[in-house]
């Protein structure tokens, strides 16, 4: 069977560090996917904040408020990130409640958050950061 139609294959982009950390905080969504540059992109990110700040805060006031509200904006987008990286690997959103099972949880997820984006559209949209390509290219 033929068709005339040509073939086109999902080519998957890394995203930079700053075009990580600005979608993130601008796509408020559990819908979609997350690629795993701009999860990692995003952690990152965020783990820096949360060393710095508390390190500038402490030398200038001795309170840690700024990392206090900082961390509690962050989390809404880190969840939603974490959903969407979910979706990626073909996986319900649900699955974010296995970190809540002791020890073994927390290993699972970072499992699923290693794992490679899966190559075509799923039930959750189409692939991250990507452009079609004519096949053979």
């Amino acid at each position: 069977m033929t068709t005339d139609a040509p073939q086109t294959n999902a080519v998957q982009h890394a995203v930079s560090l700053g075009t990580a950390f600005r979608y993130c905080w601008t796509r408020w969504t559990f819908a979609g996917r997350a690629s795993r540059s701009e999860y990692w992109w995003f952690a990152l990110a965020t783990t820096l904040i949360g060393i710095l700040l508390p390190s500038i805060e402490g030398a200038l006031w001795g309170v840690p408020v700024l990392t206090f509200v900082y961390s509690l904006a962050a989390i809404f987008p880190y969840l939603a990130l974490m959903v969407r990286r979910l979706h990626d690997i073909g996986r319900s959103g649900f699955w974010i409640l296995v970190a809540l099972v002791p020890i073994v949880g927390p290993f699972v997820l970072l499992v699923f958050e290693l794992l490679p984006s899966e190559p075509s559209e799923n039930r959750f949209g189409p692939v991250p950061n990507t452009t079609a390509r004519q096949a053979g290219e």
